[in-house]
């Protein structure tokens, strides 16, 4: 079996095929739920995606260099860092990026010095809920109506064991 690649690559929104593919993937994702269900259009998804803050970072979730979705930080929040927004598109679920993209995080935050990723996923998304389960998040509180009235979020933390973070070597 061939050994698959994922990387994370920082989105520059002055770059064109990073604006382009922005705009091909949030067109995807908004007919997808949980974006189709919580009424979120594709250019709210590329306004939050383009439009990074002073602490905000966004990065092209690539696997064998072929973008397959996308990841939005916001660094930091309460000792760590806040998933905004965690995408694959929905042909390229089940392949393990998402898994080792979840893993490139890791390191990033310990090379940051941060001890929490945190994350919110739609009370109704159960796949999802497992998915981030299975990776060591635990769900720690319920956060209801905060998207849209109707709908609930459940918000998750993964600690993060810092004691192997002198094993990490990453350029941020």
């Amino acid at each position: 079996m061939t050994e698959r690649s994922v990387s994370l690559t920082f989105i520059d929104a002055q770059k064109a095929e990073h604006r382009a593919y922005i705009e091909q993937i949030c067109a995807d994702l908004a007919h997808e739920d949980p974006w189709k269900r919580l009424d979120i259009s594709s250019s709210r998804l590329e306004h939050g995606l383009l439009q990074a803050g002073t602490d905000d970072e966004a990065y092209f979730i690539s696997l064998d260099d072929h973008p397959v979705g996308v990841l939005k930080l916001k660094a930091p929040w309460l000792f760590g860092i806040y998933v905004q927004l965690f995408a694959i598109r929905s042909a390229n679920r089940g392949s393990g990026a998402g898994r080792c993209a979840l893993e490139e995080l890791e390191k990033l935050a310990r090379s940051k010095g941060f001890a929490n990723i945190w994350l919110c996923v739609s009370a109704f998304n159960a796949p999802a809920q497992s998915f981030y389960a299975k990776n060591g998040y635990v769900p720690v509180g319920e956060l209801t109506g905060l998207v849209v009235p109707h709908e609930d979020e459940i918000l998750m933390r993964k600690s993060i064991d810092m004691s192997k973070a002198s094993l990490v070597q990453l350029g941020t």
